[in-house]
């Protein structure tokens, strides 16, 4: 027979077992941001601009990600309304979305090279951003060509006049010659 100390452990072992949740489907997930290695994005200046972090997260809501511009050190980014940059979620599932960066306004100092992040050790591969342009350089280019476009008209315009005056009184000037040379 089963002596009186070991029915109480194995009472103790059958509770424990019975009252202790178990994980029996949990799975080691991890939340993961899946950009993709040297992402370049360009842009022209005043231009909206989205950058993409896809995220795959396990608990069927999405992590808190935090989005950095990489200077001389990690700059976290501080967004708001009133900002010309906006952070935003986009969910595709249970457990994957898209956290993105939303550029209202692109700005030659935008250029650089920004990375999200999530739970302060999940880190996203770099994301490359090239301003494009000069909007005064484009304004001038544009004036420029605007301006030698009316120059060439201009003379084209001036050229087919003098033209034209010329083929009429060389026409008028040979009517008078042979009316004075025949008597």
């Amino acid at each position: 027979m089963i002596s009186y100390s070991s029915k109480v452990l194995l009472y103790a072992l059958i509770s424990a077992v019975l009252f202790l949740p178990l994980d029996a489907d949990y799975e080691d997930c991890t939340t993961e941001l899946q950009v993709r290695r040297h992402t370049i994005y360009e842009a022209s200046l005043g231009q909206q601009l989205r950058i993409d972090c896809p995220v795959a997260f396990c608990n069927n809501s999405p992590p808190p990600v935090s989005w950095y511009k990489i200077e001389e050190k990690l700059v976290r980014l501080h967004v708001s309304n009133n900002n010309h940059i906006t952070v935003g979620w986009e969910i595709w599932s249970s457990s994957r979305g898209i956290s993105y960066l939303l550029f209202k306004n692109v700005v030659k100092s935008d250029s650089g090279i920004y990375q999200c992040e999530s739970g302060g050790n999940v880190v996203g591969h770099t994301i490359n951003i090239k301003v494009n342009g000069n909007t005064e350089t484009t304004t001038t280019a544009s004036f420029q060509l605007w301006t030698s476009s009316t120059h060439v008209f201009g003379i084209g315009a001036i050229f087919i006049a003098v033209i034209t005056i010329c083929v009429i009184s060389h026409t008028a000037l040979k009517g008078r010659c042979r009316k004075t040379a025949d008597p």
